[in-house]
């Protein structure tokens, strides 16, 4: 450029007195040597532009080559008939570029790997667009795994190429083959894990059947309000410990965070008295006072999981035992309103050791404590306000600790409230009222509140005074014989006289409400007393296939006091057998059983034919596999043990119900 401009100046500048170019004085201007001039300036102008252009186009064809070069990749340029024109590596050793360019790409194809490539190749050159799919090749070396990603190339060649860009995917086949390996070997292990836990499901729940049962049994024979309620603790805390048990073994529930709510009609009463029964020995044993109240306004029954709520409770009342060693602990349950929502409020204030507000934010993580010594001084895994937390979250709730250190603690949390429809029914006794002669003020306090919950009126009794017929008093020191019934919370009362009980701490009020129902009752005339029936009818006769003696003793003793009769066979072979020969009304069949087990033998009445006898599954499995299983054979119900009494009579007043209406209206 610097050339071309000293050229024009040489040739036009006047102060030289002369052109570059000689002319005549006496001539024109030189026109036609400007326009040499202004020629050769576009020539130099147009050589100098293709100059850079050349210079831009050798460097990007070095980027180019040191791309395709050094590319991991293999670029291979095809025509349309599969022949090599250009390679940038080679596949291998024995295959270099040189012995590559020129063949044919179908001769290094198998016969379905042919017409997999030549099907993408005339995809992608027919219709001008992108084509990928992956193969696998044998080499010398061993087996590659290759993607191919075909590209059409735009040449001006008449011939169509494409370009096939082939990526080397073996070594993410082989992660994903270990990957697939790991899964089979995880999915190998649940299904051994299963099969432990359901092994391990039939061993536990077999004897705590066993117990259940003979509990049960002992709770009818008990004489006296002292050994009932006994009794009554001892069955909560085995059914406690039996959802335990499920939890622990429904590990692939518990291990995906999917624990499922199951929520229905629960008394509040029912749960409180059950935890107020388990921990009043410890307090008592640590001269602690243990309180639990309820606000007026707190329904009776509410519509909640009741064991995960029992769970929450008995995790922080076990703390609040734990950590406090004198003064008091005092369970409340109220209702709240926050904005639109009505909540229940349940909280748990103890006078223990207390938590600093630091540590307060930590304590509901998986295994924190507020202090590193806890557990040697008190114990424990620092699970439990963790799980409290989790639960109540997954319950819509909300928990929180309000604290100091060395000033106690309250624990309280919110759940949605969801009450039912319809109350119990006490309209008899709430027209005649309850008389009440306590000098104990803490259970005149307990009694008062309690009968203010079902809206009965309260008399205060004197021993001037008269009672009308059919109504109770609760009393701990006036001995009268004129009530229809009689609380006595004192001493040396001869209950003989009247129709009544000896009550001892602690009262459970839902027990309280049953029998105030029971009272009420007999006010309205609608009792059904069991034993006015003829004790020599029988309900009918069952067959129980059980191979377990504790089982076979507990169910039979159970079903005779439901008025059954009731048949033994050992195991599903003698239960086929007994079949055969007898006539029953339906028949209790367990599931684990030697010599052939409840599914098959169930299989082979169904084969039989015959009158049709219902089967109720009776097994310690809780899979669901077993129990599609047991109805897919032919069963017609599904129990799982322990069983209560109350679901044994509802299931068989469910399955025979139309069985024992025929035969009675037969007979």
């Amino acid at each position: 450029m610097k050339f071309i401009l000293i050229f024009l100046w040489l040739c036009c500048c006047p102060s030289y007195g002369y052109s570059v170019i000689e002319v005549q004085s006496n001539t024109s201007f030189p026109w036609e040597w400007l326009g040499v001039c202004v020629l050769v300036f576009a020539l130099l102008i147009g050589v100098a532009y293709l100059w850079h252009i050349n210079r831009g186009l050798r460097q990007s064809q070095l980027k180019l080559n040191v791309l395709w070069q050094h590319v991991p990749d293999v670029l291979t340029e095809v025509d349309a008939k599969g022949t090599i024109c250009a390679l940038n590596q080679g596949l291998s050793k024995e295959f270099p570029v040189e012995k590559l360019i020129g063949s044919s790409s179908y001769d290094y194809l198998n016969e379905a790997d042919k017409k997999l490539f030549k099907h993408h190749l005339n995809s992608a050159l027919s219709s001008g667009g992108e084509s990928e799919y992956q193969l696998q090749i044998k080499l010398p070396g061993g087996i590659k795994y290759i993607n191919n990603h075909i590209v059409p190339l735009e040449l001006d060649s008449s011939e169509p190429r494409a370009l096939v860009i082939t990526t080397d995917i073996s070594h993410h086949k082989e992660a994903q083959k270990i990957l697939q390996q790991a899964t089979k070997q995880a999915e190998e292990s649940a299904m051994s894990k299963a099969r432990f836990l359901a092994n391990m499901s039939h061993e536990i729940r077999t004897p705590l059947t066993g117990i259940m049962g003979m509990v049960g049994l002992i709770e009818e024979l008990a004489q006296g309000e002292e050994l009932t309620q006994y009794v009554q603790s001892l069955i909560s805390s085995v059914q406690h410990l039996m959802h335990i048990v499920n939890d622990i073994l429904d590990l692939s529930k518990s291990d995906a965070g999917h624990i499922e709510l199951d929520e229905s009609e629960t008394s509040l009463w029912h749960i409180l008295d059950d935890l107020e029964a388990l921990y009043l020995p410890q307090a008592l044993q640590k001269h602690i006072r243990l309180q639990v109240s309820f606000v007026s306004n707190v329904p009776r029954k509410v519509v909640v999981d009741a064991f995960r709520l029992r769970q929450i409770l008995y995790n922080l009342m076990s703390n609040a035992v734990k950590f406090t060693e004198q003064g008091s602990i005092h369970i409340t349950v109220s209702t709240q309103k926050v904005g639109e929502k009505d909540l229940l409020k349940f909280s748990i204030k103890d006078s223990g050791i207390g938590i600093k507000p630091s540590k307060q934010s930590l304590i509901f993580d998986v295994f924190r404590q507020a202090q590193a010594n806890i557990s040697k001084s008190h114990g424990g895994t620092g699970l439990g306000l963790s799980i409290c937390r989790n639960l109540v979250e997954m319950m819509g709730g909300v928990i929180s600790v309000e604290s100091d250190e060395g000033r106690g603690a309250e624990f309280w949390f919110t759940l949605p409230l969801k009450t039912i429809t319809g109350k119990a029914s006490l309209s008899k006794i709430s027209e005649k009222g309850v008389y009440i002669a306590i000098e104990n003020a803490h259970n005149n306090q307990w009694f008062q509140s309690f009968f203010q919950a079902l809206n009965i009126p309260i008399h205060h009794y004197e021993e001037s005074l008269k009672i009308p017929d059919k109504c109770l008093l609760v009393s701990d020191c006036i001995k009268s014989t004129q009530a229809g019934w009689v609380w006595w919370l004192g001493a040396d009362y001869d209950l003989n006289l009247v129709q009544g009980v000896h009550l001892i701490e602690p009262f459970r009020r839902e027990a309280l409400c049953n029998r105030l129902l029971d009272y009420e009752q007999q006010l309205q005339g609608r009792v059904a007393d069991m034993a006015r029936q003829d004790e020599g009818a029988s309900l009918g006769k069952l067959l129980l296939v059980e191979d377990n003696l504790t089982n076979q003793l507990v169910m039979r003793k159970t079903l005779e006091k439901m008025g059954y009769e009731v048949s033994i066979a050992c195991n599903g072979l003698e239960g086929v057998q007994a079949y055969e020969s007898g006539d029953y009304l339906g028949i209790i069949m367990d599931i684990q059983m030697p010599v052939m087990d409840g599914i098959e033998a169930t299989v082979k009445i169904r084969r039989l034919g015959g009158r049709y006898v219902p089967i109720i599954a009776l097994t310690a499995n809780t899979q669901t596999e077993i129990e599609e299983a047991c109805f897919a054979a032919g069963m017609d119900a599904f129990l799982t043990k322990p069983v209560n009494r109350l679901q044994l009579q509802n299931t068989l007043e469910t399955v025979l119900g139309n069985e024992q209406q025929q035969r009675q209206s037969s007979a």
